[in-house]
């Protein structure tokens, strides 16, 4: 980890990434954080990305961004991370049917602005609405960078189910 002297964490208030930015502190890791609610964020820079500008304020002068690219040649490299295969958005939605309720775009819209800047809710609802018949790209990244096999959208929904439930949302 000699090359990585401060890293970012996103969503450093999680559940995961509270652990990652402890985690990179005991490492000697001088700690960013940025999540929607900047109250509890790990000593550093704290950024609220309802704030289009502060992610990348928050980046600023980082070295790597969360646990798995603290190892030495991560520094100033991007990666391009996926699951094991292709997955149009339809057939996401499809694995997720059993568990998840579908509502329009105004409601997901509404849904966002609690979070989200119309800007932004409005961007990431057109971005998402492309992927309904064209999937990202397939990597492996993210086998690259955990040497382990990457689940599948399958997989990760049923780990998931819970999350996608009215009550926890």
């Amino acid at each position: 980890m000699r090359d990585i002297g401060r890293a970012l964490v996103v969503g450093a208030t999680g559940n995961i990434g509270r652990v990652a930015a402890g985690l990179l502190r005991e490492r000697g890791v001088a700690v960013r954080g940025l999540a929607r609610d900047a109250s509890g964020l790990p000593d550093g820079v704290s950024a609220d990305v309802r704030d289009l500008a502060a992610p990348r304020r928050a980046a600023e002068g980082v070295d790597a961004l969360l646990p798995s690219m603290t190892e030495p040649g991560h520094a100033g490299r991007v990666y391009v991370l996926s699951g094991p295969s292709a997955i149009t958005q339809a057939e996401q939605v499809r694995v997720l049917g059993a568990t998840a309720q579908e509502i329009g775009r105004e409601e997901a819209r509404a849904g966002m602005l609690a979070w989200a800047d119309p800007a932004f809710a409005d961007s990431a609802l057109d971005y998402w609405a492309s992927l309904v018949d064209s999937p990202e790209p397939v990597t492996g990244t993210v086998r690259e960078l955990t040497g382990r096999p990457v689940r599948t959208f399958a997989q990760w929904a049923r780990d998931h189910a819970g999350d996608f439930r009215t009550e926890a949302l």
